[in-house]
């Protein structure tokens, strides 16, 4: 009985880890994805955005990937910052996650600087064992 009881106990807390663990991860996708727009990093954004990306602003544009790189190499887009930021996280195994963030934005449209106050919600997919960004839309808080 007592082995029993430790053994569960151990599942338990391998659960709770595990899932402290996969928060952690996709929290950083999250944040990896934002760091890229901020540093303009075209690999990296190739590597995070899935090929049929819908990307929603708060203002109801909406780009795919291909504009989304295309707009920050021409300087059209210029994000500065993301500052302030809460995560949570909901998991829909085994392969979708969807995120929101609150988050205070820097960035530039057209060289004319905004400050935004939003509700960025993603949802990311897990193919081949890699996690991509599948969908991401922001709204004004």
């Amino acid at each position: 009985m007592k082995r029993s009881y430790i053994i569960l106990v151990l599942v338990v807390f391998a659960g709770i880890c595990r899932g402290q663990s996969d928060s952690a991860q996709m929290v950083a996708k999250l944040m990896a994805v934002d760091d890229a727009l901020v540093a303009n990093d075209e690999k990296l954004l190739n590597e995070l955005l899935h090929e049929q990306l819908f990307f929603g602003h708060s203002n109801g544009w909406v780009q795919n990937k291909q504009q989304v790189v295309n707009d920050l190499k021409s300087g059209l887009l210029a994000y500065r910052s993301f500052k302030n930021r809460e995560f949570t996280w909901r998991p829909y195994p085994p392969d979708r996650v969807v995120l929101q963030e609150k988050v205070e934005v820097e960035v530039a449209l057209r060289a004319n600087p905004l400050q935004l106050k939003l509700l960025v919600t993603e949802e990311w997919i897990r193919e081949n064992g890699t996690w991509k960004l599948l969908l991401r839309q922001g709204a004004k808080l």
